[in-house]
Order: C-alpha cells, then sequence, then structure tokens
C-alpha cells in the first residue's frame, strides 16, 4: 500500500509535472494519509516538505546513504547545530532489498529538483537565476485553521487592487473567508 503511494508521488512528479504543493493537495483531497502528522497537528495530512522528502530519498532506489552532516558546535553559544558534508565523504550502500521505485521514475524528480536549483538558488550571496524573495502578509505564520489546525495564508489577492483574501493552506478554495 504505502509503495503504492510512493510510486504515485514519483509519477505524479515526473511524468504528471505536478509540482510539491499540487501533489501534497491531490493526496489530501483523496484522503491519502501522510506517514506521520505535520509537527503540531494530529491529522495525518501531506505537507509540500513530506512530498519533498519522499522525491529526494534514495532509499526507493536501493540506495542507502550514511555521513551525510555532521554535529559542530556554534562559536559563543555552545549549541550544536548540524551542516552538510561534501559529497565526497558520503558513504553509500546498495541496498536492493529496499528498492519500490524504479531509475526511470526517479530520474525526473532529480531532474526537477536541479533545474529548479539552477533557476532559484543561490551560490553564497550571488544569486545564479530568478530569485523569489520572502513575502510578507499580515497574517502569514500567526492564524490557524479551527478545522484541521493548517495555517491561514493568503490564497488570493496578490496583486495591486484586488483584495486580500485569506484560508487555510490544506484547503484554499473551500475556506477562503
Amino acid at each position: 500500500m504505502q509503495a503504492d503511494i510512493v510510486r504515485r508521488i514519483f509519477r505524479l512528479c515526473g511524468e504528471s509535472g505536478y509540482s510539491l504543493k499540487r501533489i501534497a493537495h491531490t493526496l489530501n483531497s483523496e484522503g491519502v494519509q501522510a506517514p506521520q502528522p505535520q509537527k503540531g497537528r494530529f491529522s495525518r495530512s501531506w505537507c509540500v516538505s513530506s512530498v519533498r522528502h519522499v522525491l529526494l530519498d534514495r532509499k526507493y532506489v536501493g540506495k542507502t546513504v550514511w555521513n551525510t552532516k555532521r554535529k559542530v558546535r556554534v562559536p559563543g553559544t555552545g549549541k550544536r547545530v548540524y551542516r552538510p558534508r561534501p559529497e565526497s565523504e558520503w558513504t553509500v550502500f546498495d541496498t536492493p532489498q529496499l528498492r519500490i521505485v524504479s531509475d526511470e521514475l526517479f530520474a525526473p524528480a532529480g531532474r526537477r529538483f536541479e533545474k529548479v536549483k539552477r533557476l532559484y538558488g543561490r551560490a553564497g550571496n550571488e544569486s545564479k537565476g530568478l530569485i523569489v524573495g520572502p513575502r510578507r502578509y499580515l497574517f502569514s505564520g500567526l492564524l490557524k485553521c479551527s478545522e484541521c489546525g493548517g495555517s491561514i495564508t493568503l490564497v488570493s489577492g496578490r496583486g495591486r487592487n484586488g483584495a486580500d483574501r485569506y484560508g487555510c493552506s490544506l484547503h484554499p478554495a473551500a475556506n477562503a473567508c
């Protein structure tokens, strides 16, 4: 059952060209449960980061990757944080018993992430293409949906003359107010 959901996510991304957000909305509208609830929620709904995690996880093509991060202490605070290691230091094992997605299904998702990184990514302080800056709206991050606990976000009215309409990020069409 879960393997079918994972394969479907890869097909929606690669073959159908769905965005991560559209995949999450599609799965939520069909009542497909996510592997675990989002932080601070009780319902097991899909979010963009859950879909991204599935699409980037190499275990679905039979690869287990270790040693991708290192823990360091921040000078002054003593707090420990994770920092990425260079790919040359990673340890990759073949684990064919975990393979549930073919290379042909996995590759389009990887190409899509590379394209997005190339268009919207940053290299230090210099931009590599189109950079979309953070948008700030009055209620962003402050309000929660009374029905499902989802974040209330701006769902329409981003133009100069349009009225701003807020709604649940998981059900924007139904709960716009």
